[in-house]
C-alpha cells in the first residue's frame, strides 16, 4: 500500500515540477542582449548600481531557491524514471525497466548504438533520445547492408579491372612470343639457305 501512495506522491510532484518549470524565467546574464561579447550564461550582477542586483521590478529576476523542483523528483526524467547515460551495451546490466530510462551518449557510433538498442529492447528498457527504436534498427540495418553491397561491388570491379589488365598483358606477351618465334624461324631458314 505504501508503494502506491509514493507513486501518487511522485506523480503529484512531477506535475508540480512541470508547472514550476513553465513559470520559471530564463536566467540570463545582465545586458547580454546589448553586448555581443557577453554570453547568455548566468553571472551574478555585482555592480553597485545594478538594477538586477537590487531586484527592481522591471528587470529579470535572480535565481533563487524557490525556483527549484521538489527534492524527490529533482533530476528525474519527465516520465518519473531515473535517466542513465549509456556508452556501451555493458552499461545496461543491472538496470530496472520500472526505475530507469536510458539515454544513448552522442559520442556512440552507429554499430555500438545498434547493439545498445537491441539489448535495451531485449531488457524492456525505454530510450529517451530515440522515439521508435524498432524502426531505427530496421533503417540502420538496411543502410549497413547497402554499404556492404557497395563495397563488394567495388571490390569486384577492382578485381575485374585487374583481370582485364592481366588478360591484356597475356595477349601482349603471346604476341611478342609469336613474333620472336617468327623471327627465329626466318633466321633458321636463312641459315639453311646459306
Amino acid at each position: 500500500m505504501g508503494s502506491t501512495s509514493s507513486k501518487s506522491v511522485e506523480k503529484r510532484l512531477l506535475k508540480i515540477r512541470r508547472l514550476l518549470k513553465r513559470k520559471k524565467p530564463d536566467f540570463l546574464r545582465f545586458d547580454t542582449h546589448k553586448r555581443k561579447k557577453l554570453d547568455e550564461v548566468w553571472r551574478r550582477p555585482r555592480g553597485p548600481g545594478s538594477k538586477q542586483r537590487k531586484r527592481e521590478k522591471s528587470v529579470t529576476p535572480l535565481p533563487e531557491v524557490g525556483y527549484r523542483a521538489p527534492k524527490k523528483v529533482r533530476g528525474l526524467h519527465p516520465s518519473g524514471l531515473e535517466e542513465v547515460l549509456v556508452y556501451n551495451p555493458e552499461n545496461l546490466d543491472g538496470l530496472n525497466p520500472k526505475q530507469h530510462i536510458i539515454k544513448i551518449a552522442s559520442s556512440v557510433g552507429r554499430k555500438k548504438k545498434v547493439e545498445i538498442v537491441e539489448k535495451a529492447l531485449e531488457l524492456g528498457l525505454r530510450i529517451s533520445n530515440l522515439k521508435k527504436p524498432k524502426e531505427f534498427l530496421e533503417e540502420v540495418k538496411k543502410k549497413m547492408e547497402l554499404k556492404r553491397r557497395v563495397k563488394e561491388a567495388e571490390a569486384k570491379e577492382v578485381k575485374g579491372k585487374e583481370t582485364q589488365e592481366e588478360q591484356k598483358e597475356k595477349k601482349e606477351s603471346e604476341k611478342k612470343g609469336e613474333e620472336v618465334k617468327k623471327t627465329e624461324e626466318k633466321e633458321k631458314k636463312e641459315e639453311k639457305k646459306k
